[in-house]
């Protein structure tokens, strides 16, 4: 995931002031070291790859937030623009908070970055904290206050939203994570109120996606003696009702093949990073919602065919796979009928 970052600005938001600090001036990025735009570009992989991050179109054509990223779009080179448009935005989100209980004071930044030849916004609030650092001449420990979070720790509000200069022909305007720090909290501010969007709601399609995809990656997990009781474990897993967790589920469903922990993180994280580039509307928490799966074997004239619901694998169908090549299918307990037409 190649992301190129062109424009930031960050604005300060003490939620004990009466207004916000606006930055009168875009951050010089020729003058900032490598290690900063790596320190973003992971922020915004891993928010994009967080559980909880949802694809989501604006309510209407006349929402606010999209109206300035319009804006930014038709500008992207007035850099004046896409200042005072970020100013105004910060304002309008300061408003909203200090209408709410949160207490949440953080920097709001601003960047325009390229991905895949698109350019997009992300609007990505910073809650700051205090860090502790060793004095290595005095050997003496030393406050650091208003420390930006670091990559590993995740970000509760961002937005990445499309810069077009006409949302009516995409089919996603934005993707939006919007955390709660609190179990239970009922704040929806910043999707809600301040960006005006709506997740895009497709289980059905998710669910089609997802297993699709696992049963493309079941040689990658496992030998090919193990393919249908590893395709049996993911129809276990995405039975209809059930609430999905792509990073949980998928550690349960892979760690009796993958043995080892950083595999099955590197696995999980590839699977969502793959999912990502082939649907832009994609979603990592979802309703299951299928129809049966059924186990099709055919030769390949298609000659013979044998099908039967992947359910009734194990118990009353087994398959094995000889060295020699053959497939001995054996079913039990279950009187067939012989047809000739």
């Amino acid at each position: 995931m190649t992301i190129t970052i062109t424009q930031m600005i960050a604005h300060d938001m003490d939620l004990s002031k009466e207004k916000p600090n606006l930055a009168p001036n875009l951050i010089n990025l020729t003058t900032v070291p490598t290690v900063i735009f790596d320190f973003f570009t992971k922020h915004i992989h891993n928010s994009l790859n967080a559980r909880q991050v949802k694809a989501c179109l604006f309510y209407n054509v006349n929402t606010y937030v999209q109206a300035k990223t319009i804006n930014i779009s038709s500008n992207i080179q007035n850099h004046e623009v896409f200042i005072s448009e970020s100013q105004e935005l910060t304002k309008d989100l300061f408003l909203k908070i200090k209408g709410t209980s949160s207490k949440s004071s953080g920097t709001l930044f601003f960047l325009i970055y390229n991905y895949n030849n698109n350019d997009y916004l992300a609007i990505m609030k910073m809650d700051q904290n205090n860090g502790i650092q060793i004095n290595k001449d005095t050997f003496t420990l030393e406050v650091q206050e208003n420390m930006l979070p670091n990559p590993e720790d995740k970000l509760h509000k961002c937005a990445f939203i499309k810069l077009v200069n006409d949302f009516a022909n995409e089919s996603v305007h934005l993707h939006v994570l919007d955390r709660q720090k609190q179990s239970g909290e009922v704040s929806h501010y910043f999707m809600k109120s301040f960006l005006q969007a709506k997740e895009i709601l497709n289980d059905k399609i998710m669910t089609k996606r997802v297993i699709e995809k696992l049963h493309e990656e079941t040689l990658s997990i496992v030998p090919k003696e193990q393919a249908l009781d590893f395709q049996y474990s993911v129809d276990k897993l995405f039975y209809n009702g059930h609430d999905i967790d792509i990073d949980l589920d998928l550690e349960k469903l892979v760690n009796p093949f993958i043995e080892e922990e950083k595999s099955r993180a590197e696995f999980i994280e590839n699977f969502k990073t793959s999912l990502r580039t082939e649907y832009e509307d994609i979603k990592f928490q979802f309703k299951v919602e299928k129809e049966p799966t059924v186990v099709i074997f055919t030769s390949p004239g298609k000659e013979i065919k044998i099908e039967f619901p992947i359910d009734m694998f194990e118990s009353f169908v087994t398959v094995e796979e000889t060295d020699e090549g053959a497939t001995i299918i054996t079913i039990n307990d279950i009187e067939l009928q012989k047809k000739t037409k």
